[in-house]
């Protein structure tokens, strides 16, 4: 149970919450100023405990993959939110189902709107090229909330230092759905700088995406990805050529609270 002051008067707040409980802003804030500095395992031990159905939304990079090293500790099997594009690279979906062998997590799948034979017949043949939003949306955007509307929150590997449109994401976050409906976005290792996460991987042994021993830092659908230098900040590799430093699914009616 949690004392807070508001306004001159103290309301309780009790966890876990109930099912389909949707965050308040003062409940954002209040668990944003309890978590801070706090160690990212710590974070995914009350998200598992407190609240409902969640999954950890991942393309297996190393933000996710430290999240479900952690969460194999909290629950079996851990759940993992994958958004299956149909762009992919062959390496991820080796990769992931290397992950699904070795470490037995559940898999939920989503998807494409319409598969890359159908949008190359019926939009453009190379979507990605001529308008990434536009397939982000299709591919990413509506799949996800399709997802989430099954789901209470889900579980994100988003750091600040990853980009410029990330440095003010906050641990604790929710997301409006098209539908209206609100559901919780946790970011474990928000505070984490990206040294951090690779220091912890390499100690504790965990197997990395084979792409990133060839210059990716950021890895999405291969066709909108390339490698990186060494003077480009992490996700530079994506949608190269355009405007764009998000997919979507990351600002899908976010909204945050700051303690």
């Amino acid at each position: 149970m949690t004392n807070a002051t508001r306004n001159g008067s103290v309301s309780v707040r009790r966890w876990p919450l109930p099912a389909d409980h949707a965050p308040s802003a003062a409940e954002l804030a209040e668990l944003n100023e309890r978590f801070d500095g706090r160690h990212p395992q710590e974070i995914l031990l009350w998200a598992f405990d407190n609240l409902g159905d969640i999954a950890i939304g991942t393309s297996f990079q190393l933000g996710g993959l430290v999240n479900i090293f952690f969460s194999r500790e909290i629950v079996d099997p851990v759940p993992v939110l994958f958004l299956e594009t149909g762009f992919h690279f062959p390496e991820t979906l080796a990769y992931r189902d290397q992950l699904v062998r070795e470490w037995g997590i559940d898999v939920i799948e989503t998807q494409p709107t319409l598969g890359p034979e159908r949008q190359a017949k019926e939009i453009h043949p190379e979507l990605y090229r001529v308008d990434p939003d536009q397939c982000c949306y299709l591919n990413k955007v509506l799949p996800m909330e399709a997802a989430l509307s099954e789901l209470d929150g889900w579980i994100t590997g988003v750091r600040r230092d990853q980009s410029p449109s990330r440095a003010n994401t906050q641990i604790f976050e929710s997301q409006e759905l098209t539908s209206g409906k609100v559901v919780w976005k946790i970011n474990p290792q928000a505070q984490q700088p990206r040294a951090w996460v690779e220091t912890f991987v390499g100690a504790h042994g965990i197997p990395q995406h084979p792409l990133y021993a060839k210059g990716y830092l950021s890895i999405g659908c291969a066709p909108c990805t390339r490698p990186v230098s060494g003077d480009e900040d992490e996700r530079a590799g994506r949608w190269d050529g355009f405007d764009k430093a998000e997919c979507g699914i990351h600002t899908i009616g976010s909204r945050a609270a700051h303690g």
